[in-house]
């Protein structure tokens, strides 16, 4: 994948006479939970292959709202609308995600996605492939930093999928402009009576179509304590990839955030535990730890 930083477009590079379905999917970042980013079963791809001549952009760049930090995920011969695709999925930082069939059969010459919702929602809300909610934002980089562009903080974060399930998990961050004080999570705009509030939430939407799954989105927070310290929302980067851990049932998925906090890190590991959606549950409790780095 390469990245355009102003026109926001992903090119994905494959060898041109090759297929590339033998691979079930690409669903984690680097491929596993180790993280090696090994495919031990690569049978295509050689030293010989992949060259200047072979190996190259396969077809136009794929369109987004914002800048992609997170690692594009991929899943083969998925049904989306009564036909089989195989299918890359985007986050941007702009709070969207998007489903792209790799092979170029867009549904049409106006839509080049299978789906996209946007996640610029109310705290608490689901994703919506409709507009998005008013007072509702990204947090601008300025917020955290004085910075010389228009850079936003939506989706940074590798999302990860479960093929069991058909979900994919991802964590985005919103700012809402409100009257209500909420919490330690808003801060007073100066000279008017109303709040920025930050939020961070846990969404797990179906692959198929990006409408949330039951239970999500779930929002992060963690009051703090004697020993450990407060989640704060405005401060704190969700920037490690989101790791989905099957231990029987249930099976939690964990990811780590790091934080700058002026001249301090403090790191937070953030457990959800996850019940089958066959057993008629899906996201049931919440766990959370803490850790401190100096």
């Amino acid at each position: 994948m390469v990245r355009h930083p102003t026109s926001h477009m992903i090119l994905l590079l494959f060898l041109m006479s090759c297929s590339y379905a033998q691979v079930s999917g690409i669903v984690t970042y680097h491929n596993d939970n180790a993280r090696t980013g090994l495919n031990a079963a690569e049978t295509v791809l050689t030293l010989t292959n992949v060259n200047v001549h072979q190996f190259g952009r396969l077809r136009s760049p794929f369109l987004l709202d914002g800048d992609v930090q997170a690692q594009v995920l991929y899943v083969s011969k998925l049904t989306v609308a009564g036909a089989v695709h195989n299918v890359v999925f985007v986050a941007t930082e702009h709070d969207s995600v998007y489903a792209f069939d790799a092979d170029g059969k867009q549904p049409s010459s106006t839509q080049p996605w299978l789906w996209k919702v946007t996640c610029l929602v109310v705290h608490g809300s689901t994703c919506t492939s409709g507009a998005p909610a008013p007072n509702v934002s990204t947090v601008p980089c300025q917020d955290l930093f004085p910075c010389g562009s228009p850079l936003e903080i939506g989706i940074t974060a590798t999302p990860v999928i479960n093929l069991g399930s058909g979900a994919i998990y991802f964590v985005s961050k919103t700012r809402e402009t409100t009257s209500v004080n909420s919490g330690s999570n808003c801060i007073p705009i100066p000279m008017t009576t109303q709040f920025h509030c930050y939020y961070f939430a846990l969404h797990v939407l179906n692959l198929t179509n990006g409408t949330e799954k039951p239970g999500s989105p779930v929002i992060i927070d963690y009051p703090g304590s004697s020993t450990l310290p407060s989640f704060s929302p405005l401060r704190q980067n969700s920037r490690s990839a989101l790791l989905l851990e099957f231990l029987g049932e249930p099976f939690p998925g964990h990811w780590t955030r790091r934080i700058q906090r002026f001249q301090r890190f403090r790191g937070h590991l953030h457990e959800i535990e996850r019940y089958d959606v066959d057993h008629g549950g899906f996201l049931h409790s919440v766990q959370r730890k803490c850790a401190r780095l100096q």
